[in-house]
């Protein structure tokens, strides 16, 4: 997961194995940025990153495989247990799609976010209304805040402990509802 175009080398996330401390990336994306929006525009950009047909669930059209889920639980008192998560099954998110402009879209006249932005802009409106927004993908939890006024991504490596019995809990089994950090995208909003 390198990024190899000429930008910092302490932004290269991917050149010196597993690193512990946290790494930021300043977005450079005001707060006041698309004033009008508002969670339906944010919801909208996080879903089309998605796999486009899931509703609550998606499966192969051959082999009927669970290809990932939408899933929103709330409690006895209609509150919101955990958030929204929208996952991707064998799928993962590299550092360089933090920069606007960059995504594996833009070729492809067929799928929605063909600009890079749509998933930044998500994120901003979310965490503006005051909805935690986070991913995680590639065994790292991309965390997004605001410092001085801009949207920032703090990104974390995950706990291995905790990694290492999932993968022992979910090894050689068929796919359901359980996000794999490992080998998935997971986009919480509100947890």
């Amino acid at each position: 997961m390198g990024y190899h175009n000429g930008e910092d080398p302490e932004l290269d996330y991917g050149n010196e194995g597993p690193r512990r401390e946290p790494l930021t990336k300043q977005l450079n994306i005001s707060n006041s940025y698309v004033p009008t929006w508002g969670c339906s525009e944010a919801f909208r950009e996080s879903y089309q990153n998605c796999n486009r047909v899931i509703l609550i669930s998606a499966t192969h059209p051959k082999t009927q495989d669970l290809l990932g889920f939408i899933r929103f639980e709330y409690d006895q008192n209609g509150l919101s247990v955990d958030g929204l998560k929208m996952v991707n099954f064998s799928a993962t998110l590299e550092y360089q799609m933090l920069g606007i402009g960059t995504t594996t879209k833009a070729k492809n006249s067929n799928q929605a976010g063909q600009h890079g932005e749509g998933l930044k802009l998500s994120a901003l409106v979310f965490r503006r209304n005051n909805y935690n927004f986070c991913i995680e993908s590639g065994e790292q939890s991309w965390n997004f805040i605001f410092e001085k006024g801009e949207l920032t991504c703090k990104i974390h490596e995950m706990r291995d402990k905790n990694l290492t019995v999932l993968r022992d809990i979910e090894k050689g089994k068929p796919r359901t509802f359980i996000f794999r950090p490992w080998e998935d995208v997971c986009v919480t909003v509100g947890a």
